[in-house]
């Protein structure tokens, strides 16, 4: 009798795939020209170089809370703060070479790992010093979701992104643990979407330094808004307004 198929199995080629695909596209801006890596994808934000670093240091991180969870009975773990490792390690003067090293050393640790216990060991759970209760399995999804984060902010720096799709380069990733730190609300019509689209001023409007215009099928989507603001189909949802400084939006957890 042939066994039914193992969906577990199809996420974890998924997934792997993915690892490897986001590492080889940041390996290749590991080689851009100078004038590129000092690019921003907006004004105040980290530059290339900067998070091409924080990857880096990211990588770190995850392969130690991997190793951690595999080994030690529900541990806890801390919360990176991106800017203070920036500021702490002076990314401004870290050879970007010894970046490059770890990250693709590290991301080739990481995907052996997954190969091997994404399926059988997924399920073991650590305590995040912010989120709480997470699984090795979120880790590992964590690792490809973050750098895809941030490889849309480089493509962005770089202009291979269209001006349509900035917002979402820029909130996506930021919507969902605004909503779970109750910063924000969701409109009448249910969960948040990830594709939804919200309107930064700074960055939508035509006359701001990344200009651009919504289009009509970007209008339908759940109204969201500043908790104590009055509710509109699109709300003032802008941390690139505030004295956001450096800081790069979709914080490391």
């Amino acid at each position: 009798m042939r066994a039914p198929p193992n969906k577990r199995a199809g996420v974890s080629t998924q997934l792997i795939r993915e690892l490897e695909r986001t590492r080889d596209e940041t390996l290749r801006y590991f080689a851009l020209a100078h004038r590129d890596l000092a690019r921003t994808y907006a004004p105040g934000k980290w530059s290339v170089t900067y998070i091409l670093h924080h990857l880096s240091d990211n990588e770190t991180v995850s392969f130690d809370r991997i190793r951690r969870v595999l080994s030690e009975p529900r541990p806890v773990v801390w919360v990176m703060d991106q800017d203070a490792w920036a500021k702490g390690l002076d990314y401004s003067q870290v050879p970007l070479n010894v970046s490059l090293q770890v990250y693709e050393s590290v991301r080739n640790a990481i995907i052996d790992y997954a190969g091997v216990h994404y399926e059988r060991s997924g399920h073991l759970e650590f305590v995040h010093s912010v989120d709480g209760v997470r699984t090795l399995r979120d880790e590992f999804d964590h690792v490809a979701a973050h750098n895809e984060h941030h490889l849309r902010q480089v493509r962005l720096a770089l202009g291979e992104v269209l001006p349509d799709q900035a917002v979402g380069v820029l909130v996506g990733a930021a919507l969902p643990r605004m909503v779970g730190r109750r910063e924000v609300e969701l409109g009448p019509r249910g969960a948040l979407d990830r594709g939804v689209v919200v309107k930064l001023r700074p960055v939508v409007r035509r006359d701001g330094p990344h200009g651009m215009a919504l289009h009509s099928d970007q209008l339908g989507g759940p109204p969201i808004h500043r908790r104590g603001r009055p509710r509109a189909p699109f709300g003032a949802v802008s941390p690139l307004q505030g004295g956001a400084g450096r800081r790069s939006l979709g914080a490391t957890r």
